[in-house]
């Protein structure tokens, strides 16, 4: 029997947040992640489609630059699902940034941080070497022409809206994450575990958890990524951070001050 995802309150958001983590995550997840040897693993396994079936109608592979996109940048999935061409900057033919401003879930394109404020401010994330040789190797595949159902609160789009998506689905219309999860990314990961490459199996939007350890890791501040990333520190610590890789992590890098300093 399927689990039913658990709706938090009233808060859309969160409701929202509870179907990209649904399929019985635990809170036991809270703060995992996976190193960056798993990370690079399981990219490698998707994208060489190593455990696609042979009658498979769509390879592993397909969702690929999908799932590498949101390993680099650590976004919320809604947000890689709703991106757009017209959101990515490019100078002398490079991308240098994008503009968030808009995330898909349940079925509605909505602002990505919600109404907070009445305005639609898109969040500016800086494009790197890494991240912008990715995304000029994306192919340029077909949307539906269509509109999609958008919320009344979206003022960043115009309307009539025909989405251009960057990562359109198999079918040429958004993702679903609960195919892409469960069709694609646990059916490798549970592979990889079972044959001791990675540890244990964390769901897709642990992608994001993976991200903001590693940066963490590499010194950048909890207000630095809070920034890059619509969260807070208190967030970070509390859902994201994995404090045993962080404190080791730590530790590891603490010069001790000598006695006669």
């Amino acid at each position: 029997m399927g689990c039913q995802t658990r709706h938090l309150g009233k808060n859309l958001y969160s409701r929202d947040l509870a179907i990209l983590k649904s399929q019985c995550e635990t809170s036991d997840k809270t703060g995992k992640a996976y190193s960056d040897s798993e990370a690079t693993v399981i990219l490698n396994a998707i994208a060489t489609d190593r455990f696609t079936s042979p009658r498979a109608r769509i390879k592993h592979s397909y969702y690929a630059e999908f799932l590498k996109f949101m390993f680099l940048t650590g976004v919320r999935p809604q947000l890689a699902i709703a991106l757009e061409w017209e959101q990515i900057i490019w100078e002398r033919d490079r991308p240098i940034k994008i503009y968030f401003d808009r995330a898909y879930t349940d079925g509605i394109l909505k602002p990505s941080k919600g109404d907070r404020n009445g305005k639609n401010t898109p969040r500016v994330f800086p494009v790197n070497s890494e991240l912008a040789d990715l995304i000029m190797a994306i192919p340029k595949r077909e949307t539906i022409y269509r509109e999609p159902r958008i919320s009344r609160h979206l003022k960043t789009v115009n309307r009539p809206h025909y989405p251009n998506l960057v990562f359109p689905s198999s079918c040429h219309w958004y993702i679903t994450i609960d195919y892409f999860t469960n069709k694609i990314f646990k059916p490798v990961v549970e592979s990889l575990v079972t044959m001791g490459e990675v540890s244990e199996y964390l769901p897709t939007y642990h992608s994001r958890h993976t991200t903001q350890n590693r940066w963490l890791e590499s010194g950048m501040s909890e207000e630095a990524i809070a920034a890059l990333l619509d969260t807070s520190p208190a967030m970070i610590r509390k859902h994201y951070r994995d404090d045993r890789r962080y404190y080791e992590n730590l530790a590891q890098n603490i010069t001790l001050p000598e006695l006669g300093d």
